[in-house]
């Protein structure tokens, strides 16, 4: 299933759905919908994430928040292994519909979920010669997106500014 390449991420969240600032600030590891059957399929342990904000229907600023790790394949809800970290409206419901997406664990490594504490702005990333060209810019819809190595090294150098 999955391979020993690591792999590159980037998961974006909308605070449409759910407040993932609160989510991803108040909890060491977090679960993350992938609905894309390759990204279930090669997401694998100790590939890197950096985790989107999408503002959505809110105020907040869209961009990076987190640096993450996969500790957990995509599996179905009903299988997680940290059931106490599900979003509240997930655990709830340990069935899973048929068609839904499928979670990935994300270990949070580091969080900087405002622009005073240093995330990365979308102005940024859109200004970007090499990131400001990729669909979370251009389309913006999707749950996660797999990075090529140099756009993930476009991401770590403005994550280390």
């Amino acid at each position: 299933m999955n391979s020993s390449k690591i792999r590159h991420w980037l998961a974006q969240a909308s605070m449409t759905y759910y407040d993932v600032t609160r989510y991803v600030s108040d909890h060491p590891m977090i679960y993350h919908p992938v609905n894309v059957g390759k990204h279930q399929r090669e997401m694998s342990i100790g590939d890197p994430v950096f985790i989107w904000r999408a503002k959505g229907n809110s105020k907040d600023t869209s961009g990076v928040i987190a640096l993450a790790e996969v500790v957990e394949t995509a599996c179905k809800l009903s299988d997680v292994a940290s059931p106490e970290y599900l979003l509240p409206a997930d655990r709830g419901k340990m069935n899973d519909p048929p068609g839904k997406d499928l979670k990935v664990g994300l270990k949070i490594i580091e969080r900087r979920v405002t622009p005073e504490k240093g995330m990365i702005l979308r102005e940024t990333v859109a200004s970007h010669p090499i990131l400001g060209k990729t669909a979370i810019i251009k389309v913006g819809t999707g749950s996660s997106f797999a990075l090529s190595e140099d756009r993930f090294a476009a991401y770590l150098d403005l994550w280390k500014d």
